[in-house]
């Protein structure tokens, strides 16, 4: 059993939960006492030392969520965004200060959480401005660009990040977002 504030050097960090208010336990799915780790008022690291992921988590509010258990594409998403975190709803805070972010309680595939990072951030990537000045929000824009790129392996420019937002931005075609998405981001498919 972990330990309350212990850090074990066997232990992998795996992804983080931060929420003020919250309080709970986290489980595997299995039971295994060996992967609880309680949650208090501070930042805590949920982690195991045999590398395996939850495949669904109890909040203590009586739900129960699915979510991904893909260890490499969740250290991924914290390379591309390094200030990022999960909180207690599961969503990942990709950019604290502008609040970024997106649900991942819901994300079961690698494609779940492709198609949510470009209908969610796309704009961010493309046209929003959470500052006053212009410079800080091309540099917003432009670091959201860059790590988007990072994470999906690909170069795209401000000006197709404008298609992707305009036309799948905010999940409002789903199901396109996830053919785009399958076919290896042809941008085709978005013009028809």
């Amino acid at each position: 059993m972990f330990a309350m504030g212990k850090k074990y050097a066997q232990m992998e960090q795996v992804f983080t939960v931060y929420d003020k208010s919250f309080s709970g336990m986290f489980s595997c799915e299995n039971g295994d006492s060996d992967h609880w780790v309680r949650l208090t008022n501070k930042q805590e690291t949920i982690s195991n030392n045999t590398g395996m992921m939850m495949n669904s988590v109890n909040l203590g509010l009586s739900r129960e969520v699915k979510m991904i258990n893909d260890k490499k594409l969740l250290e991924n998403l914290f390379v591309c965004f390094p200030d990022g975190f999960i909180n207690s709803n599961l969503e990942f805070i990709a950019i604290p200060k502008t609040n970024l972010y997106f649900n991942l309680g819901n994300c079961e595939t690698e494609i779940d959480v492709k198609c949510k990072i470009l209908e969610w951030f796309s704009r961010d990537a493309y046209k929003s401005m959470p500052f006053r000045s212009n410079w800080r929000n091309e540099q917003y824009n432009n670091s959201v660009l860059f790590a988007i790129n990072k994470f999906f392996g690909t170069s795209f420019t401000t000006e197709e990040m404008g298609e992707i937002y305009g036309k799948l931005g905010n999940a409002i075609r789903h199901s396109k977002t996830i053919e785009f998405v399958q076919s290896g981001y042809d941008f085709g498919l978005l013009r028809y």
